[in-house]
């Protein structure tokens, strides 16, 4: 089972990089989702028409142009890889005890708390982007490279 688990653990390391990068061009590409009716309204009079276009573009949710479906379906993908990866460590054997001093697998299982957190929050951080836009999408975008950061570092604890 722990070889299973490092397999799928650097299979979800891979997902969870891939969706973060798919994630940076969707925020690059954020727009509000009325903007072309707006903008056509504002075309149409510009001297008369210019509250009607702010109107039209508050009331608009924020869209991802570019990357969203994609950064998506990555995101629900790296989640089952994660849930794959966690339930081969909770069902693994446990080894027989040693002493209380620290080792890897003791700085590997307190950094799971820290990158199960983040990639748990990334949904609901994920849902006020449609209405908090730009700030809201660079809120998930920490969370998202911090919960990377700790997985990377959770990987990293047993080669160095």
């Amino acid at each position: 089972m722990l070889q299973w688990h490092q397999v799928a653990g650097l299979a979800t390391w891979g997902l969870w990089l891939a969706t973060n990068l798919k994630g940076e061009e969707a925020i690059h590409s954020l727009r509000r989702s009325g903007e072309p009716v707006a903008n056509a309204v504002l075309l149409a009079d510009p001297r008369n028409n210019w509250p009607l276009y702010y109107a039209i573009l508050n009331n608009s949710e924020w869209e991802a142009k570019r990357g969203g479906s994609t950064h998506r379906t990555l995101a629900g993908l790296t989640a089952g890889a994660y849930a794959l990866t966690a339930g081969l460590a909770l069902l693994a054997p446990s080894r027989p005890a040693e002493s209380d001093s620290y080792d890897s697998i003791t700085a590997h299982k307190w950094l799971a708390l820290l990158h199960f957190a983040a990639l748990a929050s990334l949904p609901a951080l994920g849902k006020r982007i449609e209405e908090g836009g730009p700030k809201a999408a660079k809120r998930m975008q920490k969370v998202g490279w911090g919960g990377f950061g700790a997985l990377t570092v959770a990987v990293g604890v047993f080669y160095f």
